[in-house]
């Protein structure tokens, strides 16, 4: 049952549009959507290694959460307006003057794969501002993070992150970590995609919490690492290749809840 008004701030990937049709069917939205490709590496002129692992990316995802289509979910009555922007300044600017009329009737703001956020529009987006950061937060923050966990040889670190949003990178309060079904013998992308189907599964459910109050954030710890968009080489994404055909992960995934209670993780 829609009880709840939302500002909806997603990418236009299948992905985002997975954790958008959830939110719609439960929630009365504001939606904003914001143009990115699927990965910040990818360019028309990437090698064909990367749009191999992209292809395979976007198959597994399809398998593991089905296939959005941008029309179908327009068409949903729980839509008040949709806002398309593509670009940063665009993406604040135009956002901004949109919902600063409307924000009063919201209860909260979801993000989930938008672009950089700044302090003039965080200003006016109703709280609490909730972000789905891909990784494991503190331990892994910025960008591409999944893809990081796997570099390290960390599957168990594999996951999504719901917290607040604060002025640092993927640092606010935690809601809570979303870990994945791994399997043996699962591919690299094939977990990305676990990643994702745990989200979809469970989001719904972890909004409904919070703004009932019934999942509270805590404050998250000052270790771990952030990566950045300039960190990326290709070469470690054929590591990451060359670990799995080694069965390197596998070693891991058979010790999955073991490894895991190392970390300091809040399951839902």
């Amino acid at each position: 049952m829609v009880n709840k008004e939302l500002i909806l701030i997603t990418g236009n990937q299948n992905r985002h549009l997975s954790v958008s049709a959830e939110i719609i069917d439960n929630y009365k939205v504001t939606w904003v959507r914001y143009n990115r490709r699927i990965v910040p590496q990818a360019t028309e002129k990437s090698s064909e290694f990367l749009n191999m692992h992209l292809e395979h990316l976007i198959a597994d995802e399809k398998a593991a959460i089905g296939n959005y289509k941008m029309k179908d979910l327009e068409k949903k009555s729980n839509i008040n307006q949709i806002i398309d922007v593509s670009g940063v300044d665009e993406f604040n600017q135009k956002s901004f003057e949109l919902i600063k009329e409307t924000a009063s009737k919201q209860k909260a703001t979801l993000i989930y794969g938008s672009g950089i956020i700044r302090e003039k529009l965080m200003y006016v987006l109703p709280k609490p501002l909730i972000n789905i950061h891909g990784g494991i937060s503190p331990y892994f923050k910025g960008s591409s993070t999944l893809l990081y966990a796997l570099a390290l040889c960390q599957p168990e670190l594999l996951g999504m992150t719901v917290h607040e949003i604060d002025s640092g990178i993927d640092s606010g309060d935690i809601y809570c970590h979303l870990l994945p079904n791994l399997e043996l013998g699962m591919t690299p992308t094939q977990m990305f995609a676990a990643c994702q189907k745990i989200l979809v599964e469970k989001i719904s459910k972890v909004i409904s919490d919070i703004l009932c109050e019934k999942l509270k954030s805590s404050r998250q710890g000052k270790y771990g690492r952030t990566f950045m968009e300039r960190d990326y080489r290709e070469a470690i994404l054929k590591i990451i290749y060359e670990m799995y055909k080694k069965g390197v992960y596998d070693e891991s995934i058979n010790n999955l809840e073991t490894l895991r209670k190392k970390y300091k993780l809040k399951k839902c």
